[in-house]
């Protein structure tokens, strides 16, 4: 498996804040922020974008990206 990647360093885990372009009623956006798989941000329509911030201030590098427990749908 010469593509597999290992991510063991959550930025979102540092985030102290999300924002969300769009939301379904009882879903907040800061449930992205736990590890509770029942715990959901739920978007209105077909696409959503997500805005992170840092206490610091300094830019976070990402490496990769994963969306867990997701069912994406055409």
């Amino acid at each position: 498996m010469p593509n597999l990647r290992i991510i063991y360093d959550s930025a979102v885990d540092r985030a102290t804040g999300v924002s969300a372009s769009n939301g379904a009623a009882g879903f907040p956006t800061s449930n992205v922020l736990n590890d509770y798989k029942g715990k959901v941000h739920r978007s209105v329509g077909t696409s959503v974008s997500y805005t992170f911030s840092w206490a610091d201030g300094e830019p976070e590098v990402i490496g990769g990206v994963v969306i867990p427990a997701c069912n994406l749908t055409a």
